[in-house]
């Protein structure tokens, strides 16, 4: 089951009253006709105090709520797409709606191909690399919507185009989520044909676009609190800032906005709260040096990890990357900082806190269940037998006291935000069993903490073999593991928790750090020889510089002959080559703008990396 990322429901939201959210809505006659969806949404964010600006080069008129839109009647997603390469510069946006496809579903006479519509999600996250795009259902149809014989449209085929368009979304969704882009599926499924629908069959009628602006409402909260502190600037003149030294607001040297802070032997701070106890988040900033090499990007107070930052000191404005920390246990907010040295001084903009994702992981891991068996150890669990379900978990811990008499396995990657020492512990009703891997191949896994006697959820430290010894693992790298937990009567619960950098108490590994196994076979339970035949081992120190490219950048590995290739995200092969020594240059002068898959192989050992390429 692959992963979708649904916005239905209320995340994390945290409110940065000082920076505007620019809102684009993008599509059809949906999103065109006032007030559509568009008035409830803005209804819903204004009562909320949520600081947004609707942009875009129409606009309905409306005088109770912002009318700036991007809706084009009639139209489908190839016509839409060329109108968003044509403004997209004078309509920068943070979050973009779209809401698409009805035409392209209406219009044709078989099929509901997805793709122009997923092609036309490229082109706005090509276009807008750093916004939210979130990717709605289209709604239901009439039997005799479309409907023209003479044309070939028979009855029927724009409302099952519809049905098969919907279905697809949630699949194209995730899959550009998995390769690096801010891509979400915003499910408006619930929309009806019965109640929702004009009687045209095909437009909302008021309830319908009242209802469409409560989802796209609820998912324009989601991406917010999924970036609690988003293009964290000086547009405030320091009003939201502690400053000491020589600081001061200046109009002259920004990258967005209008302000930049300007610290001489100075600095400011920013207490960035609304965050979740536990889990992993990064933080990225601007720099603009003038002089000197001290002049640092930092955090703190986040929990018990100390002081993490970044020093820059090129006179153009170069972004920081990952300052990657986890939140304590009962932490809620950090504190972020510009600051220089005695004889240093620069410009500083756009601070961004958001929860950290390393590239590639689905942020959940595989649940499987066996249900009626009697018995409280392990060994009860017929694992080399297919589950009665197989469902996923967005971190390591199943819900209590659910059943009797049944028994779970959970397996997929953990994935460290930083390299240090770690220990796990396993807690669960009745006996469980946790086990790691050395790397990413399940045949390396061995039993590190278990118990053999019930705990109450996360008691921790009930059995001194609940805890497992000091395992030194490596920022990004994927180490498999699986855990059991066998229930027999009463109370059930499973959880496996962990402490390391930055994590001072016991706490449940979360999504930010867990990636979905795919299993083989009927149970999964994979021998060692099928568990090698596709497992090399890394090709070490591969690095891409610069990343983000633009005309050519470098490949630097260990190996001097290794073979390198080059694809893009849909498999297409760029350039083969072999290295011309540790350091290979790859011109990129005629390549499109966008993300591209780097594979440096050396015998049967290989690594990937991504690169980034902007023009």
């Amino acid at each position: 089951m692959k992963k979708v990322l649904f916005f239905c429901v209320s995340l994390l939201f945290c409110e940065i009253g000082f920076s505007q959210t620019k809102i684009l809505s993008l599509g059809e006659s949906t999103t065109d006709f006032g007030p559509s969806y568009r008035r409830k949404m803005c209804e819903l964010l204004t009562a909320d105090g949520i600081s947004f600006n609707m942009v875009g080069p129409k606009n309905d008129g409306a005088t109770t709520y912002d009318g700036d839109h991007a809706g084009y009647s009639g139209r489908p997603c190839d016509f839409v797409q060329l109108q968003l390469e044509s403004f997209y510069a004078s309509y920068p946006a943070d979050i973009i709606l779209i809401w698409e496809g009805t035409n392209d579903c209406g219009w044709a006479t078989v099929g509901g191909s997805i793709t122009p519509l997923s092609t036309l999600v490229d082109k706005a996250c090509e276009l807008y690399p750093n916004a939210k795009v979130l990717v709605a259902s289209i709604p239901p149809m009439a039997y005799n919507a479309y409907e023209s014989p003479a044309d070939g449209r028979l009855p029927g085929v724009a409302q099952a185009n519809g049905v098969a368009y919907n279905n697809a979304m949630p699949g194209m969704c995730n899959t550009k989520f998995n390769a690096g882009k801010k891509v979400y599926y915003v499910n408006a499924t619930s929309l009806s044909l019965a109640t929702d629908i004009s009687s045209d069959g095909i437009h909302p009628n008021q309830v319908g676009y009242d209802k469409m602006g409560t989802i796209f409402y609820n998912a324009v909260k989601n991406a917010l609190g999924s970036a609690p502190a988003a293009n964290l600037g000086f547009e405030d003149n320091f009003t939201s800032w502690s400053t000491y030294g020589t600081a001061s607001i200046n109009t002259a040297n920004v990258r967005s906005g209008t302000k930049s802070g300007f610290f001489s032997n100075g600095g400011a701070n920013y207490t960035v709260t609304g965050l979740t106890p536990g889990a992993t988040y990064s933080l990225k900033g601007w720099v603009k040096a003038v002089n000197g090499v001290d002049i640092w990007i930092t955090l703190n107070n986040y929990g018990t990890g100390g002081q993490k930052g970044a020093q820059l000191t090129s006179t153009n404005w170069t972004q920081s990357g990952d300052i990657v920390f986890t939140m304590g246990a009962n932490n809620t907010s950090v504190m972020v900082s510009a600051w220089t040295g005695a004889t240093s001084s620069a410009y500083f903009d756009d601070y961004v806190v958001s929860p950290y994702n390393p590239s590639g992981i689905t942020g959940n891991v595989n649940l499987d269940t066996w249900t009626n068996i009697g018995g409280t150890t392990i060994s009860n669990i017929p694992i080399n037998t297919t589950p009665n379900s197989t469902t996923t978990l967005t971190s390591l811990e199943i819900p209590s006291n659910s059943s009797d008499n049944y028994g779970v396995r959970v397996r997929g990657y953990i994935v460290p935000s930083t390299t240090g020492n770690y220990t796990f512990y396993v807690a669960g009703d009745d006996n469980s069993e946790f086990y790691l891997s050395s790397n990413n191949s399940p045949v390396n896994a061995t039993r590190i903490a278990y118990h053999n006697d019930w705990t109450n959820p996360r008691e921790w430290t009930k059995y001194p073999t609940q805890a497992s010894t000091v395992r030194n693992l490596t920022a990004g790298q994927k180490y498999f593991f699986k855990a059991y937990m066998k229930e027999g009567f009463g109370g059930d619960n499973l959880a496996i928790g962990w402490t390391g950098p930055g994590i001072g108490n016991i706490t449940v590994i979360g999504a930010a750090n867990l990636d979905k196994y795919i299993p083989t076979g009927a149970s999964g339970e994979m021998t060692a020889n099928k568990a090698t035949l596709n497992t090399p081992t890394a090709v070490s120190d591969v690095t891409i510089y610069p990343n983000p490219a633009s005309n050519s950048f470098n490949v630097n590995s260990n190996d001097a002959n290794a073979s390198i290739s080059v694809t893009t995200l849909d498999g297409k092969v760029i350039t083969s080559l072999t290295a011309t020594g540790n350091s290979t240059t790859i011109d990129s002068s005629n390549w499109s703008a966008g993300m591209y898959i780097i594979q440096v192989q050396s015998g049967a050992s290989s690594t990937v990396k991504k690169v980034v390429i902007a023009k």
